[in-house]
């Protein structure tokens, strides 16, 4: 099981499955919902810590998944693809406004914890990485369309 984050220290667990939470775990794994045996006892343990609290959200858009509490981004051929904070927030940002969009000045202080100033590139440069990542595993990907004097419009729905 990879390391786990536990006040700065990476901890390393084993887990010991029964016949039946084995065959549970190998079938979530099967369906395509998660990559790995790690995913899916990870995603169990957060939801013990998490119990009457909302499950992750999980939201997916043209064949990709996007799981904002482990900030991976799932690819439609099942990669899986690490962001990092800022990308995370921008995706989910512009995935729960697909269709409408989104003014630099209403991204940045969700992306970037800051009020947006027009020399401020972070939003472009998060913008380009995030096409640039759709574009490796489909090069017509274009999700993210630029509204010019305004800001971004998420298109994949």
């Amino acid at each position: 099981m990879e390391a786990l984050r536990a006040g700065g220290l990476a901890l390393t667990i084993s887990v010991r499955l029964g016949r039946e939470s084995a065959e549970f775990v190998a079938e979530q794994v099967r369906s395509g919902r998660y990559a790995s045996a790690t995913e899916v006892v990870e995603e169990g343990l957060r939801r013990l810590g998490h119990q009457g609290q909302d499950a992750p959200p999980r939201l997916g858009f043209a064949g990709w998944q996007l799981d904002t509490r482990l900030r991976r981004l799932r690819t439609p051929a099942g990669e899986m693809q690490r962001l990092s904070a800022a990308e995370c927030r921008l995706l989910q940002a512009l995935v729960e406004s697909a269709g409408q969009a989104l003014s630099r000045e209403a991204l940045s202080p969700i992306v970037c914890n800051r009020e947006w100033l027009p020399s401020d590139r972070r939003l472009d440069a998060l913008v380009a990485q995030l096409r640039e990542r759709f574009r490796r595993h489909d090069r017509g990907a274009d999700y993210i369309a630029t509204i010019h004097g305004l800001g971004y419009l998420f298109t994949a729905g």
